[in-house]
């Protein structure tokens, strides 16, 4: 799921995209996969995190039960502009960790 909100009396506006998975579809045997998965994601847009302090644009993300969140929020030319390559970095998989950097997630 994408959502776009953007509100033009304000200026600012919000940009997330869901995965459809979480501590629900997780079994004793794979019990925090999801958060595992929401931290190597958070990964693949590393590289612009520079420029999104530089366009004040705040992001997170979290894992709830049925679903893993990334959001991001400022101003809607900046989230206008940076939209495209967000969605590019977490949805088309270019990002591949390092067998170290996963050991090093999953210990967290």
């Amino acid at each position: 799921m994408i959502y776009k909100k953007f509100d033009s009396n304000i200026g600012l506006g919000f940009l997330g995209f869901a995965y459809n998975l979480g501590a629900d579809f997780e079994t004793s045997e794979n019990y925090g996969t999801a958060h595992l998965m929401e931290h190597m994601i958070c990964k693949s847009y590393d590289h612009m995190r520079s420029t999104l302090t530089r366009l004040s644009v705040d992001n997170n993300a979290y894992t709830s039960n049925n679903h893993v969140v990334f959001w991001f929020k400022g101003l809607n030319e900046s989230l206008k502009e940076l939209g495209q390559e967000l969605y590019n970095s977490i949805t088309k998989g270019e990002y591949v960790a390092t067998r170290e950097a996963f050991e090093i997630e999953n210990k967290k």
